[in-house]
C-alpha cells in the first residue's frame, strides 16, 4: 500500500517518541475508498494476460464472489494487457506480435512453449466470449441450465481452460474448452478476426480494441498484473478474491444484499459512511405496508367475530325453538298442564257457585 509521506512522517513520528505500551496498544486501520456513483452501481475492471497463471487463478476463485452480483449493478470487463514493440526484429514480430510488433505478449514461463502470438489472440477469444450474445453459445441455454448470468460463461471457460489447459491456452485447447461448453467455435473466430481493420492481415493490420486497452492501461494500470480498477480508481494493495471483493461492495452507496450477507458471515463491519441498503424512500414504503396490512386484519378479524356472533345467536334460538317442542310432546306434562287448567281458580265465580249447587 503506498501512503503520502505525510502520513508516513506521521507514523514516523509515532512510533519514535511513544513509549514501548503506547506502541503495543495501537492500531492502524486503512480504508480503500472509492467514489460512488449516482446511480449505485460499480464499474470493476480486471486487467490480465491468459498465459499468467496467477492471474487465471485469480479468476477462478474471484468468480464465486462477482457471479452472485453480476448485472446487478455490477459491471464488470476483463481486459488485457500488451506492450508495444515496433522497432523489434521482424522475426520476433512474428511470433510475439501483430499490428507489426504494435501489440506483443511474452511468456512468462521459460518451459511454456507458446509464443506470444498465440497469448494475443487468446486474449481476444476470451474478450470476444464475454461479450458474446447468448443466442451464438449454439444449443446449449447455459443460463437456463445453470442458472447464472450469461456473463458466467466466461468465468466457466476460465475455470475449464485452467483445469485442462493451464497457462498453455493454445487455440486447440481453446475449441476443446468451447465444444465442452457447446460454444460455435467459428462465431468466436471470426470475432477475433473482426477486431482487426483488415482481418485478413492481422500481421500487420491496426486492432482498435488493443489500442483502446493499451491506452487505458497506461492511464489507469499500475504496471503489475492482475490488476483490478474499480470506478476509475485502481486497487492498491495486496490483491486478492476476498480483498478485491471486500473494495467492490465498499464502492456501493447502497450496497447489494448479497455484498452485507457475506459481509455478516465474514464479520466485516459496515464501512463508514456507507447505508445499511434501505433508504427513506423503502423505509416510507415498509411503514405504509405494514400500517395497511393491519388495518385489513383489523378488518378481517372484526367480520369474522361478527359472523361468529351471529352464528351464535342462531344456534342458542335454534336451541330454544327445538327445547320447547320437544316439551310440548311430553304426554306427562300435557295431562298435567290440562288438570291444572280444569281445576277452579281462587276467586272464580263460577267455581263458588257449583261448590255451592252440590252443598
Amino acid at each position: 500500500m503506498l501512503i503520502s509521506k505525510k502520513d508516513g512522517d506521521k507514523l514516523k513520528k509515532f512510533l519514535l517518541t511513544s513509549g514501548d505500551t503506547k506502541r503495543k496498544q495501537a492500531t492502524l486501520r486503512a480504508e480503500f475508498l472509492v467514489e460512488s456513483l449516482s446511480d449505485n452501481s460499480v464499474y470493476s475492471q480486471l486487467w490480465y494476460t491468459s498465459s499468467d497463471l496467477k492471474s487465471l487463478d485469480f479468476i477462478k476463485s474471484f468468480s464465486e464472489y462477482a457471479e452472485p452480483i453480476l448485472e446487478k449493478k455490477l459491471i464488470f470487463e476483463p481486459k488485457f494487457v500488451s506492450w508495444s514493440c515496433p522497432h523489434c526484429e521482424s522475426d520476433f514480430k512474428r511470433k510475439n506480435c501483430v499490428s507489426n510488433g504494435k501489440y506483443c505478449a511474452l511468456q512468462h514461463d521459460d518451459n511454456l512453449d507458446l509464443d506470444g502470438r498465440e497469448i494475443i489472440e487468446e486474449n481476444l477469444r476470451q474478450h470476444c466470449l464475454f461479450w458474446m450474445e447468448e443466442e451464438a453459445y449454439g444449443t446449449h441455454d447455459f443460463s437456463k441450465k445453470t442458472r447464472k448470468s450469461p456473463k458466467s460463461l466466461f468465468f466457466e471457460y476460465v475455470k475449464r481452460a485452467v483445469q485442462v489447459c493451464r497457462n498453455r491456452i493454445t487455440k486447440e485447447c481453446s475449441m476443446e474448452i468451447a465444444e465442452g461448453l457447446d460454444i460455435d467455435f467459428e462465431l468466436v473466430d471470426d470475432c477475433v478476426k473482426a477486431t482487426f481493420e483488415d482481418p485478413n492481415d492481422i500481421e500487420r493490420s491496426n486492432n482498435n480494441l488493443l489500442d483502446s486497452f493499451a491506452q487505458d492501461w497506461m492511464i489507469l494500470g499500475s504496471h503489475f498484473y492482475p490488476a483490478i480498477v474499480i470506478n476509475d480508481k485502481t486497487f492498491r494493495g495486496r490483491l486478492t478474491p476476498f480483498n478485491a471483493f471486500e473494495a467492490i461492495c465498499a464502492s456501493y452507496r447502497d450496497e447489494p444484499r448479497e455484498c452485507r450477507k457475506w459481509q455478516q458471515f465474514e464479520g466485516i463491519p459496515l464501512p463508514v459512511g456507507q447505508s445499511t441498503g434501505i433508504n427513506q424512500k423503502t423505509l416510507f414504503l415498509i411503514v405504509v405496508g405494514l400500517v395497511l396490512t393491519n388495518s385489513l386484519i383489523i378488518l378481517v378479524y372484526r367480520k369474522y367475530l361478527q359472523r361468529e356472533m351471529e352464528k351464535d345467536m342462531k344456534i342458542q334460538v335454534s336451541s330454544a325453538v327445538s327445547q320447547y317442542i320437544a316439551l310440548s310432546q311430553i304426554p306427562e306434562l300435557n295431562e298435567a298442564s290440562q288438570s291444572q287448567s280444569q281445576q277452579p281458580k281462587a276467586g272464580d265465580p263460577t267455581s263458588s257457585a257449583e261448590i255451592s249447587h252440590q252443598i
